[in-house]
């Protein structure tokens, strides 16, 4: 058996509790073990002892009213997060806003980068087009699976709808302090909220 790679499987002081009207039912209670590649595993004990609610915790397929309280499973001896159902569509929204702030055309941040600096902000623009075409073609080149390829898609939806932002009205009068303040805050909201490989 090779192990040194670390375990596939590591439960570390698994509870899983059933929170019933005549009390609580301790389904799971300090359950730690390890699985390794190539290593035969198996849960036995008698009915009722908890081993299809340790495989389901494991699975996070408890149903009501079950609930982990306690423990640790950790795939590939790395780090597993348990997200709240919200966490993915407040992340989403995130990743979305932060393809709004690209520098880019009649985006959002194309606009704040035309205010800050002028027709500087055309260069610009098509540095950022040519970085989403690099990492899209990265994204083709290194991933074996096909995945959502988002940075090859917005740069082709950019390409269509234009990466150059249109000149205004006024082009010359400067921002005053607070407004290039807010201009450097949104940009620096880019850099926070961006993310290289958003989906796998």
């Amino acid at each position: 058996m090779n192990t040194q790679n670390g375990p596939l499987l590591s439960v570390r002081d698994l509870k899983t509790y059933f929170m019933m009207d005549e009390g609580v039912v301790k389904a799971v209670d300090g359950v730690s073990f390890d699985v390794h590649a190539g290593q035969i595993f198996g849960i036995v004990g008698e009915s009722g002892c908890g081993k299809s609610v340790t495989v389901k915790s494991i699975l996070r397929i408890v149903e009501a009213p079950g609930k982990i309280v306690h423990g640790q499973i950790l795939p590939s001896n790395g780090y597993d997060v348990i997200l709240n159902a919200i966490a993915f569509p407040a992340w989403f929204g995130l990743f979305i806003t932060s393809l709004n702030l690209l520098p880019i055309g009649s985006l959002d941040g194309g606009h704040v980068t035309y205010a800050m600096y002028g027709r500087r902000q055309w260069r610009i623009a098509r540095a950022a087009w040519m970085l989403m075409l690099i990492a899209g073609g990265a994204m083709l080149l290194l991933r074996t699976e096909l995945g959502l390829n988002v940075w090859l898609l917005w740069a082709i939806l950019v390409q269509l709808f234009g990466v150059m932002h249109p000149p205004p009205l006024d082009d010359i009068t400067p921002l005053d302090l607070r407004r290039r303040a807010l201009g450097i805050f949104t940009l620096f909201l880019l850099f926070i909220l961006i993310v290289p490989i958003p989906f796998s």
